[in-house]
Formats: C-alpha cells, structure tokens, sequence
C-alpha cells in the first residue's frame, strides 16, 4: 500500500502545473514535475541524480542552508538567482525550500518550489533599455529637464546638453530662481495650482516664463506633462533670443506706429479692454483737448465727451458696444465732440475697432475720427442752395413743386383740402428798365420780406420764376385762401418801392386754384394756376382770380401761353424768311386749322409780353400735321397783323 500510495504521490506531481521536486536526506531526486523539468530545460529521467549535480552553480552558502534544512535549524529557505541560458538570455530563479517528514515524523528530505521569473526579467530589460534611450535622448536635448515632486516640495535635475551651453554662474542661477519660483516666491501658488490642475487632469500645457539673473534677462518656453500622480517634468527651451529678436521688431513696429499716429490726419485713440484711455495722437489731442499724458488712464466718456448734434445729449460710450460684441462700431452721424474745455465744438464722423491679442482675447479698442465741421457746413449749404433762391432767401421752383406734389398727395390720402397761388409783379419791367438789375432784385427782396411777415408759418412761399412768386396754403378752405391772396394783394399796392430819387408803385396779379382730391396731378395743376395768374392779368393786373372747374378764360390764357412758347422759340431759333421770298403773308393756327381768333390774338400777346421785333412783321407759321399739304396747312393772316400798324415786311417760319 505504501508503494501504492508513492506512486500515485510520484504521478501528482509529474502532472501538477508547479515546479517542484522532492529530494531525499543525501538530496537525491525522488519525484519532479514536468514544469520543473522544462523550466531549467534538464533531462527527463532526473529521478536518482543528487541535485547539486543537476545544478552544479549553486553556490557553498546556499548547500549550507540546505544542510541546516535537513537538520531542522530552518523551517523555509527562500533564494533568488540568475539563471543563464544557452541563447545567453538570463532569467530570475526563484527558490524556496521546505523539508518533509516521514510517518514518524522525522525529516527524510527537502521539497524544492521554484519560480523562473521571465516575464520581470523581459519587464527589467524593458525598462534598462528604456532608461539608456531616455538617458540618450535626454543627453541630446538642450532644453532644461526637470521633474517635481509637489509633495516633497523638490525638483530632480536630469542631464541634458542644456549644461554645457552656459557657465556654471548662469546655470546655478537659473536653478536657484526656478527653484525660488515654485517653491518659495510669491508666484509659487500660482505654479503649484498649475501643476496641481496638470495632475488632475492628466493633460499636459505650455507657456513662456521669464527668470531675471544678475547680468541678463532669459526667456523660455515651458512645456509640462504629468508622468504620475504626483509628478510632473518639466521641459524649458530657452527662447531668448528669438524673444529679443520679437522685442526688438515690434519696438520697431511701435516706434513706426507712433511716427504714424502722429503724422496721420485722422485722429486716434486706443484704450484697454476697461474704456481707459492709453494714448491720444497729435489731432486727437487738438480735437479734445487733452494731451495724451493727461489723458493715460481716465476714462474714455471724460475724454472723448460726444453729444447728439440736434438734442445736445450725451451718447452711448462706444467702447463698451465694441468690447461686448467683440465688432466693429462707425460713431453715430450727426453728432458733436465736446472739447474739455467745453468752449468748441467739433462735428466728427470716425470708427470704433477692438484690439485683440494673438489667442484672439480683446485687450483694447481704437477710436479714429476726423472733423468734418467744414464738410458738413459746406454739405448744409449746398444743400440749402439746391432747395432755395439766393436772392430771396425762399424756396425755389424745384422745393416748391416738391411740397405742391405731396399737398396733391395728401388730398387724394385724406381728403384734405389746400390751396395753390401763382403771384406775377405789375411793372416790374418798368424798374429794372429804368434803374438797372440792382434795383429789380432789391424790389424783390423788399417784396419777399413784405409777404413773409403776412404769410403762415405752416404756409410753403417760393420764388418761382424772375419775379413770380409761389404760396402753398396748408390745410387752408379756398375761401379763407381768397381772402388771405386779397389781403397780400392789397399790401403790394399800398407799398412803395424808392430807389435813389424814384418812387414806383407796383401791383401783382395772382391765380389762386383749389388743391383737392379731385385734382389731376402736379404737371396740370401748375399749368391752370400759371394761366390763372395770366388770366388775373388780363383783368388789368391787381388782381386776384380764382380759378373755376371748366373756366373758359383760362383754358384760353394756356392756349395762348403755348403761342408764346412758339414765337419766343421761333424768335431764339432765327426762323425767320424775307416776305418777298414768300409772296403774301401766310399763318397757321396750332391745331392746324384756319382758326383766325387763335391766330388773331398773337400779335396783341407777343407785344404785351415784350417779344421784340414783332411790329413792322408779318408771321407765317408752319406746324406739321399729318396727311395735309403744305399749302394746305398756311392761312392769309395780312389783316389779322393790322393792330400792330404800319407796312409788314417779314415772314417768320416755325418749324416743327
């Protein structure tokens, strides 16, 4: 049975997944298991041999502990050895050892338990290969390497090249300054919170740093990484010429700035992201008043003062639109900057800009703005000279027609009524005839100021022609507007008009129509008070005609005017034949038929309207109408022409 039970021992432990061998009292192998055999690569039959022939590199000291072992002085021995094998690769081998009893419980031999370490061999060599490429790499660098160790407050300096390019001096500074920055100055709790936030987010930053030494100031550019949960290296590349080069340029670009700023004719001034105010160039300092050393570090609303031009209020700071919105802002038109003095006033227009830096951060804004009080008092004179007349000071013809046009408008939209007036001066050829143009427009002048001072402000009065005049009466009943054109017209008569020793009396003559939502449209409305002026003329002047729906007496004046228009043409144009070449005297009415009371009104209108040359003549006009022949289209008019007197001896030809 004993046997029995040896072989099954001898079995289990052929096939236990261990390494393990039992030896006897003189250390001969009695039982081993594969894995044991394997491990250490022996022979298969092994059973028999002494163990320090199997492995003959055990060394004195540990067959001495074996012995003691066996003896019973040590309950467990535990060792730790290099095992070499034949493709040179060496592996840890770890023992340990117990001894065993027989049934009468006396030692009879040891078990051997080993471990072949590979895998922290593989880890070890890993990590020595690992360390002679790090030490090489770091050997290469020139930057300043470093590790820190936030709980023990202490830096590990690795070597690198970085100590060969400068002295011991500057390297010993540079340590001592970097150690005082992170440990003991009063920025280390800024560094110590950077590091900590480093840990807890296990994500690595970089910034730039400067270290003040005895002779130089240096720069670098610092990246740091955690490598674990309490540690972090540091990498600094020293970066200070590149800083100084950068320096260097934008001194450059400040001092070609500021050369600029101050020749510019523009004004400018910049500020910091709080509206205060860092410089003011050469213009901008004339415009506010303020010098830009005064002015470095006050608020931008007690330098830069602007009002609104109509209601003298004060606007928005624009600095503060800008910063918020992060967008460019143009200053509001029409306003006025206010000198610190308060003594002048300045109309600008100009843009307010930010300023950011290179991670797109706004640090500031920029004003720049010019005055344009001139161009503006040159804009609103222009402006003025296109709407009024320059003699009179009253709107023109073209402003006149503008409100006459939304007046025909406003009847149509609320059917409202107004009333529109044409006023033409009696005998005012008679003054400029006898005292030269002078006078003329100093009669109209004095007569613009005489019906000023009667006319409502809520009224538009225009000149309209050489000494015609216009009256638009808003939201005025043609009854009261009767009353009121009566009323001027009176005036007019009663005034005396004295030029150095002369006295001349004059009148006017006024065509007054009601505006209402009936009326056609501007063009119309204008040609029937035209010929209702002329129709107050015809009464003898001093008159005041109101026009009436399907008035003949006017259509008659807008027909004739248009007779007017044709002789004074003819007259400019120099249409005109020998009556000789024709061989009587011939005419055309304008719609081309024998119209002899048409015709026969001409002569009477052209003298009364002072068209020269007509006396002594006699006209023949000729108007294209279709499908009639010329001869057709001529009228004898010899008798016609006798109210003018004397022979005629001229023909005149209009031509279409």
């Amino acid at each position: 049975m004993v046997q029995n039970n040896q072989q099954l021992l001898s079995s289990f432990i052929l096939h236990i997944p261990v390494a393990i061998a039992i030896l006897d009292r003189e250390m001969r192998y009695l039982a081993v298991s594969d894995r044991f055999v394997d491990d250490y690569q022996l022979k298969k039959n092994i059973i028999g041999s002494i163990h320090y022939e199997v492995f003959p590199q055990i060394p004195p000291d540990w067959r001495q502990d074996y012995q003691d072992c066996i003896a019973g002085k040590v309950e467990i021995l535990k060792h730790e050895e290099d095992l070499s094998k034949s493709d040179g690769r060496i592996d840890k081998l770890l023992w340990e050892i117990h001894p065993w009893r027989n049934f009468a419980g006396q030692i009879s031999g040891l078990v051997i338990f080993s471990q072949l370490n590979i895998e922290k061999t593989l880890l070890q060599e890993k990590l020595k290969s690992c360390e002679a490429q790090m030490r090489a790499v770091f050997t290469g660098m020139n930057e300043l390497v470093f590790t820190v160790e936030l709980n023990s407050s202490s830096i590990l300096i690795l070597p690198t090249k970085f100590f060969d390019l400068y002295d011991d001096t500057i390297i010993n500074q540079i340590i001592e300054k970097t150690q005082a920055q992170l440990f003991h100055d009063p920025i280390a709790n800024d560094y110590q919170t950077l590091i900590q936030k480093i840990l807890q987010t296990q994500q690595g930053i970089d910034f730039e740093y400067s270290l003040q030494l005895d002779e130089m100031l240096m720069w670098f550019d610092v990246d740091i990484s955690p490598v674990s949960e309490t540690t972090v290296i540091w990498v600094a590349r020293d970066i200070t010429q590149r800083k100084e080069t950068e320096l260097n340029n934008l001194f450059v670009e400040k001092e070609l700035a500021q050369v600029t700023l101050q020749s510019i004719g523009d004004a400018v001034i910049t500020t910091d992201d709080y509206g205060q105010v860092r410089y003011i160039n050469p213009i901008g300092e004339h415009l506010t008043g303020w010098r830009s050393e005064e002015a470095q570090g006050k608020s931008l609303a007690e330098v830069f003062h602007l009002i609104q031009e109509s209601t003298q209020k004060p606007l928005i700071n624009p600095i503060q639109k800008v910063i918020q919105e992060n967008n460019a802002y143009r200053l509001p038109a029409k306003n006025l900057l206010t000198a610190r003095d308060g003594s002048r006033k300045y109309a600008i227009e100009g843009l307010v800009s930010p300023i950011s830096d290179r991670q797109g951060k706004i640090i500031g804004a920029v004003i720049t703005f010019r005055d344009v009080t001139q161009a503006r008092r040159i804009a609103r004179k222009l402006a003025w000279q296109a709407n009024h007349d320059p003699l009179t000071k009253l709107c023109n013809r073209r402003k006149f027609e503008e409100f006459v046009a939304m007046a025909i408008k406003d009847a149509r939209d609320r059917q409202s009524h107004h009333a529109l007036c044409y006023l033409d001066l009696d005998r005012f050829k008679i003054v400029n005839d006898t005292c030269g143009h002078a006078a003329g427009d100093e009669l109209l002048r004095q007569i613009s100021k005489l019906l000023s001072k009667r006319i409502r402000t809520l009224d538009v009065f225009a000149r309209v022609g050489g000494d015609e005049f216009g009256i638009l009466f808003h939201q005025c009943p043609i009854n009261i507007a009767q009353t009121i054109a009566n009323q001027l017209r009176q005036l007019i008569e009663d005034f005396r008009f004295v030029w150095e020793d002369k006295v001349f009396r004059v009148g006017v003559s006024i065509g007054l129509v009601e505006i209402t939502a009936t009326t056609q449209n501007l063009t119309s409305l204008l040609s029937v008070t035209d010929a209702a002026c002329y129709a107050a003329k015809e009464k003898g002047g001093n008159y005041v005609y109101l026009y009436q729906e399907h008035d003949l007496l006017v259509a008659q004046q807008r027909g004739e005017r248009q007779w007017i228009a044709k002789l004074n043409r003819a007259l400019e144009e120099d249409h005109f034949l020998d009556a000789r070449t024709c061989g009587q005297a011939l005419c055309l009415a304008p719609n081309g038929d024998a119209v002899k009371q048409s015709v026969g009104r001409v002569p009477r209108l052209a003298k009364q309207r002072g068209l020269v040359g007509f006396q002594r003549r006699l006209f023949c006009m000729s108007i294209h109408t279709k499908n009639a022949p010329y001869k057709e289209r001529l009228l004898r008019v010899k008798e016609l022409l006798n109210p003018l007197g004397g022979r005629i001896a001229f023909v005149f030809m209009l031509k279409k």
